[in-house]
């Protein structure tokens, strides 16, 4: 039963461990401990060398320093372990701990000096501090202000039993992904789909707060449909324009845009001379720009041009011309022709539409009295001191 626990070969297999110097145990340990270190950070695959992005380029610099790092460290050791250096245990342990410590922060505030890089202009790196800080400056305290507001309608909403469900906040997105170019300014303002639900949800607490006891009928719902349907009116919700979707090429300089017009003419493909010649944001798209709504957009300040695009046939281009300060080369892809949303699949938001119209005549004042204690009884906190005044209107 004990045979095997207490076989020779056993025991010799275990003395044998023993006997291993605590130097070459230690370097084992601490080889297998970088190798593994090194193969998480070597692990991210490139598949086009030829094109690396900005961040690639840091990575690259980061491993090769990464592995610098490690044969260093391997000589090391390597050296100790061949002059036999003896080294008690007790200072052996901690001395290894520091030493990984030591590596591990030097590793890790490299890969955030490099993360922290937004562009770099001629070897000049702008930052995501110097980014956030500019920021701040231009509209912080505007954008803290905002957000506190947010939070306390939404304290307020909660405290009168007023918050949506989340079914109702669901139904609200559905609603506004029917607005016209909706989804396209989403995505030029950088909106997630937890902003997207956060701005639904603020929306109808809102709407509840001030509507609260105010009932309208179906006929006050059509007349604020009807009054939205207005072709003549931009602000008209529910009638859609015709929307033109284009495919540009801008540029600031004339000849840049000539070698672009030559690169056409030689068949190569807009959306790659798009991504060589174009500085707008959409040249990374191929030239793909967000729906254009007549008279809704930049082009409306030029009526000839806008009248030009919306009356080309699919597939013409038009340029280069000078518009806006900038030289254009614009391919007109499709025309979507002018519509209007019907009532039915807009009816609701008539409904809380209108309500919300005439409870603001109503119970504005009442409502805002009300709001304005709330806040002033509201536990604000102010952690940054040089918001104190925005956010309380108090001098610290």
């Amino acid at each position: 039963m004990f045979k095997n626990l207490f076989s020779k070969n056993k025991h010799r297999a275990y003395s044998e461990h023993r006997r291993k110097p605590l130097g070459q145990q230690v370097a084992a340990w601490w080889r297998r401990q970088s190798q593994a270190f090194s193969r998480l950070f070597r692990s991210r695959k490139y598949p086009d060398p030829g094109r690396r992005s900005l961040g690639e380029s840091f990575q690259r610099g980061f491993n090769r320093q990464l592995d610098g790092l490690l044969n260093g460290l391997g000589r090391a050791y390597r050296f100790v372990r061949g002059i036999r250096l003896r080294i008690p245990l007790w200072i052996l342990v901690p001395l290894a701990f520091l030493l990984g410590g030591a590596v591990v922060y030097a590793v890790m505030k490299q890969r955030r000096a490099a993360s922290e890089v937004i562009v770099a202009v001629s070897g000049t790196k702008i930052t995501s501090p110097e980014f956030l800080h500019r920021m701040e400056i231009q509209s912080g305290g505007q954008t803290l202000n905002a957000m506190l507001q947010e939070e306390l309608t939404l304290q307020f909403a909660a405290k009168k039993n007023l918050l949506p469900s989340d079914a109702k906040v669901q139904e609200r997105i559905k609603q506004l992904m029917l607005q016209p170019n909706f989804q396209e300014v989403a995505l030029q303002r950088h909106m997630n789909a937890g902003d997207i639900y956060r701005q639904a949800r603020v929306q109808l607490a809102s709407e509840a707060i001030y509507t609260q006891n105010i009932q309208v009928t179906d006929q006050e719902a059509q007349e604020f449909y009807k009054a939205n349907i207005d072709p003549a009116k931009p602000q008209s919700i529910y009638y859609v324009p015709e929307i033109a979707h284009l495919s540009v090429i801008t540029n600031t300089l004339e000849p840049k845009m000539q070698d672009a017009v030559r690169e056409l003419r030689r068949g190569t493909p807009f959306a790659q001379a798009a991504k060589t010649y174009s500085l707008d944001r959409s040249g990374i798209d191929g030239g793909k720009m967000q729906a254009v709504l007549r008279g809704r957009t930049l082009f409306a300040r030029d009526h000839d041009l806008e009248t030009r695009i919306f009356t080309s046939p699919p597939g013409s281009t038009l340029g280069p011309l000078k518009f806006a300060d900038n030289w254009w080369i614009i391919r007109v892809d499709n025309v979507e022709p002018a519509h209007i949303i019907p009532y039915s699949s807009v009816k609701e938001n008539c409904m809380a539409a209108a309500k919300y119209v005439k409870a603001m005549n109503m119970n504005h004042d009442k409502i805002e009295s009300e709001f304005s204690d709330f806040r002033q009884k509201s536990n604000i906190q102010v952690f940054w001191e040089q918001y104190f005044y925005d956010l309380t209107g108090q001098h610290h």
